[in-house]
């Protein structure tokens, strides 16, 4: 028979306006009945960790023979780190916050939940808040609960944590994040089409070409970028493009007289000669950044770069002129495009375009290393988030060399 689960009740702070001291107040949901308990404390931040260690006390939990809380194991965890994330840096923050005047026999199944619950509640604060207002999102909290469960790990396989050894941190109902979500080749188009700004049309093309993360691309400076042959200027002129007429590009549509005389040039048959290199800077801690190669045949970045080139005022590849000449711009949204490309606007609508590209690498078979090497990143990424999306022949031949007859 299961263990039966554990009970939270809803815990809010009240301070006494004469004294300043918080208290604790609750209500029992096995009774009905509210209560309410000192904390002893006028400091707010040491009266939220006072309640979160009731909370983990009343859902049955028995006191902890460490003589450690689990503050003190977080720092220990961080500055066990050369390089931390910055992500991973307020994750340990917000841990420490709820977590901190835990002892170690106070975690269990209820706490991940009470955890995501209160983290759930609190209003975002960082950039992208003026964007997007709200609350801060369960995948959030999911993901700095996987940042709890390795520092618990390094805690565990170091014999100076004592009475760490039951902890598991074990995440159930995860929601699904951007990672498992990408776009088709045909939502790419559409997409696309729907960039009206130039910004955005090259920022998506970029993205989709190299796999690179949103802010890799807002900070590649022209500066990064290798033209064929080593030239600077990329040369303009009609002998490097194949031409043709405007009614044998576009068949169908009565032009009339006007057009009689009108080309376009046609990119499939693409004469530009030479790669282009986009050198995606330093990595940053986790965040790898690659060296994207754009060949003549990916004509729609390769001419939209050349464009961005001529039609430049900053350093910049990505700029917006409605932000003001030689300004660097902060996020390109793309809410608009999405729209107007009839697509439901994603949870991550910029960061989706990374996972889409390695989505597309997979399915067409490409090897895992290789993709890896490309994308800047780790194997075991890619085959754990990716994995399920290789071609069905490919997984067929796995399972015959793993047959035993």
């Amino acid at each position: 028979m299961p263990a039966p689960k554990n009970i939270i009740p809803r815990l809010s702070l009240v301070q006494n306006k004469k004294t300043k001291i918080w208290s604790v107040s609750y209500t029992n949901p096995k009774n009905g009945l509210t209560y309410r308990r000192s904390t002893g404390t006028r400091i707010k931040v040491e009266a939220q960790q006072a309640a979160h260690a009731l909370a983990a006390e009343l859902t049955g939990l028995k006191p902890s023979s460490a003589n450690y809380k689990i503050g003190e194991l977080l720092a220990a965890y961080r500055a066990s780190k050369d390089v931390v994330a910055t992500t991973d840096d307020l994750a340990i923050k917000k841990l420490t916050e709820y977590f901190g005047a835990f002892r170690p026999e106070q975690l269990g199944q209820g706490a991940w939940k009470a955890y995501r619950r209160w983290r759930t509640a609190q209003p975002r604060t960082h950039a992208a808040a003026k964007h997007s207002p709200g609350t801060i999102s369960d995948s959030t909290a999911v993901r700095e609960l996987n940042v709890f469960r390795a520092a618990i790990r390094w805690a565990q396989s170091s014999p100076h944590w004592t009475g760490i050894a039951h902890v598991r941190v074990e995440i159930k109902d995860a929601p699904q994040t951007a990672r498992t979500q990408f776009l088709t080749k045909e939502d790419a188009r559409r997409l696309v089409d729907g960039c009206v700004e130039p910004h955005q049309r090259l920022f998506v093309l970029i993205a989709l070409a190299t796999a690179a993360r949103h802010q890799a691309i807002l900070d590649l400076r022209w500066d990064r970028v290798t033209w064929p042959q080593g030239t600077p200027e990329p040369a303009y002129g009609d002998r490097e493009f194949n031409t043709v007429p405007v009614s044998e590009a576009i068949p169908g549509v009565k032009w009339g007289e006007i057009a009689k005389d009108m080309r376009i040039v046609d990119f499939t048959k693409s004469t530009m000669k030479g790669p282009i290199h986009l050198d995606l800077g330093a990595d940053v801690g986790r965040k790898k950044k690659p060296i994207a190669v754009i060949h003549p045949s990916n004509a729609r970045l390769y001419q939209a770069l050349r464009d961005a080139y001529k039609a430049r005022t900053t350093d910049y590849v990505i700029e917006y002129k409605k932000a003001g000449v030689g300004s660097k711009i902060e996020r390109v949204d793309l809410s608009d495009a999405y729209r107007r490309a009839g697509l439901k606007r994603p949870k991550a609508p910029q960061h989706i375009l990374k996972h889409t590209a390695i989505s597309w690498m997979m399915q067409e078979g490409r090897e895992v290393a290789k993709i890896a090497a490309l994308t800047r990143t780790s194997i075991a990424t890619i085959e754990k988030v990716y994995g399920h999306l290789a071609p069905k022949h490919f997984i067929e031949t796995i399972g015959n060399l793993l047959t035993i007859d």
